[in-house]
């Protein structure tokens, strides 16, 4: 069994499950990989008018520079672990996560603090960002499941709960970049985020997180 930690301001929440996974001989293999993750209350449900599409640029411009590290270093730093790093977002979420061996876990979670609390949110890597999740939602268009998903979640709900996350690449570009990092910090607050952990323990010392084997 392995268990998954995860931490909030109410306290620590810990569930277990098998973690062994069947290697093609068909013996059972005890898993090598850890994953650390940082989630926000954020998502489309908690933009606005002001701020449609901001989860998904910032998930865009996750793992970029910090003020500690430009992106160079951080694409050199996790390259030299063999981790890993993914973002995502929601209706009610944005997250970012990193997975790698046991062996590298605490540089991973350093890395993705800093990269969760830290990010600098440079203009030119906005604009990147922007783009990118324009082609993104192009892309998205031509699938109608999508599109008719967020069509009658819509309908259903109003206020910030019925805001679209099937947005027009158009509008987009209507984001400005001072909103963005408005958003941003409002995100930024313990009462707003949740650690977790998978394949290697976490603890809390004084008020701070920390990993343990």
């Amino acid at each position: 069994m392995v268990c998954v930690h995860v931490y909030n301001v109410s306290g620590h929440l810990s569930l277990c499950w098998t973690n062994d996974w069947t290697h093609p001989c068909k013996l059972p293999v005890r898993c090598p990989l850890s994953t650390v993750a940082i989630a926000f209350e954020a998502g489309s449900s908690s933009e606005t008018e002001h701020t449609l599409g901001a989860s998904k640029v910032l998930a865009a411009m996750a793992f970029k520079a910090t003020t500690n590290r430009t992106t160079f270093r951080l694409t050199r730093e996790l390259e030299k672990i063999g981790a890993t790093p993914a973002s995502a977002y929601s209706r009610d979420h944005l997250s970012l996560g990193i997975t790698t061996l046991k062996m590298h876990a605490p540089e991973a979670f350093e890395m993705l603090l800093d990269s969760a609390l830290n990010a600098k949110l440079s203009y030119h890597e906005f604009a990147e960002a922007v783009k990118l999740v324009q082609q993104q939602l192009r892309e998205s268009a031509r699938q109608p499941s999508s599109v008719i998903m967020d069509a009658l979640h819509r309908a259903a709900y109003e206020g910030s709960l019925g805001l679209p996350m099937q947005l027009d690449p158009a509008d987009l570009g209507h984001l400005d970049f001072g909103a963005l990092r408005e958003y941003y910090a409002n995100v930024l607050k313990s009462s707003r985020t949740v650690m977790a952990s998978a394949g290697v323990g976490m603890q809390v010392s004084n008020g701070k997180v920390g990993l343990r084997g």
